[in-house]
């Protein structure tokens, strides 16, 4: 369902974006708009007929896809899907539940696998926020541990479906303060578009999906 269409690039037709607000963004910081929107804006350039959903809510936990997004992305049979969150999970929860987060993005990829065989899916790492935020040093590390550990199980899940992993957080760009905005949690626009051109270049390198030809790799 992932694998990468070899050396033919080929254009999609549709995609849907599930997630928290890394996909849906936040309009109180900023207003910048989320990666999602980039990266459909350069794919709609290569087809008149494309049709793009965002359906990420910010707030989300991963429970919530299952609940509230899940059937959604099913309906619409995106030929692209984007599955990222987590990040609330630990977030909101002073003891991150990471076996109910694996499990509840376990049963996203999987049935959108099964249900949609023909869709490219791809997941992804989320930056490691924590280390900016202002907050007792004891929190700070508990944060950190949990991203840490949430994305371990986003690694996990998606080698044993088979599903692109679009490596983020240890990305050597991932962690730059400009990245982020005031909140130390968002992305700023920098950040955003650091995203979207890691997206890109995994999207033709690893899923076969052309993007614009101004698409650039992320040193």
């Amino acid at each position: 369902m992932s694998s990468c269409g070899g050396d033919t690039l080929t254009s999609v037709g549709s995609y849907a974006a599930l997630g928290d607000s890394f996909t849906a963004g936040a309009e109180a910081v900023d207003a910048v708009r989320p990666w999602p929107d980039e990266v459909a804006k350069s794919l709609a350039l290569l087809r008149s007929d494309f049709r793009y959903d965002n359906l990420g809510r910010a707030g989300a936990r991963s429970d919530d896809i299952v609940a509230f997004q899940l059937d959604r992305a099913i309906y619409l049979r995106p030929e692209l899907i984007s599955v990222v969150a987590g990040a609330n999970d630990v977030l909101l929860s002073t003891r991150p539940d990471i076996a109910l987060y694996t499990d509840n993005l376990s049963r996203v990829l999987s049935r959108l696998a099964v249900e949609l065989p023909d869709s490219k899916l791809m997941t992804a790492t989320t930056p490691n926020f924590g280390r900016f935020l202002l907050r007792h040093p004891r929190s700070r590390r508990r944060l950190q541990e949990g991203l840490e550990d949430m994305n371990a199980a986003t690694r996990r899940v998606a080698a044993e479906l088979g599903v692109t992993c679009i490596e983020l957080a240890a990305h050597p760009r991932s962690l730059r303060r400009e990245n982020f905005s005031e909140d130390a949690i968002h992305p700023s626009a920098q950040g955003r578009d650091f995203a979207a051109r890691v997206v890109a270049q995994t999207l033709e390198q690893s899923l076969g999906i052309r993007v614009r030809p101004s698409a650039q790799t992320v040193g």
